[in-house]
């Protein structure tokens, strides 16, 4: 039994979309014409810092403040998190420099260092 309308209503539905975040403040940007030969140059003022997750599996790029709302993302860091806290807490220096391999050093280091507040965040 499939429901018939009138003709003057009209069906809507919801469509599944994607959103990013974007920042509260438009940037402001100046240009101008260094040289014909030089070309343009253009300056911004305030630039907004956003830090940014990649992907490689899905070939995308993730806002770090919005993973919480991809629950598998989430699992996945908080399991690296447990293991780079594991492997430091037993001095396995070898291992850490083999996992630096894979994971930037400097990404493993605030990872160490903040564990307490990435924590916090994770769970």
């Amino acid at each position: 039994f499939i429901p018939q309308l009138p003709s003057r209503l009209h069906l809507q539905s919801l469509v599944h979309c994607h959103w990013s975040r974007v920042p509260n403040t438009n940037i402001r940007c100046q240009q101008l014409i260094l040289s014909d030969i030089r070309g343009w140059s253009v300056f911004v003022e305030d630039p907004v810092q956003m830090q940014a997750v990649y992907i490689p599996e899905e070939d995308q790029c993730t806002d770090i403040l919005s993973l919480v709302e991809i629950e598998d993302i989430l699992n996945f860091c908080s399991n690296t998190l447990r293991l780079y806290n594991a492997l430091c807490a037993q001095g396995n220096n070898r291992v850490l420099h083999e996992i630096c391999k894979f994971v930037d050093e400097k990404q493993l280091m605030y990872c160490v260092k903040n564990a307490c507040k990435l924590n916090y965040y994770l769970f």
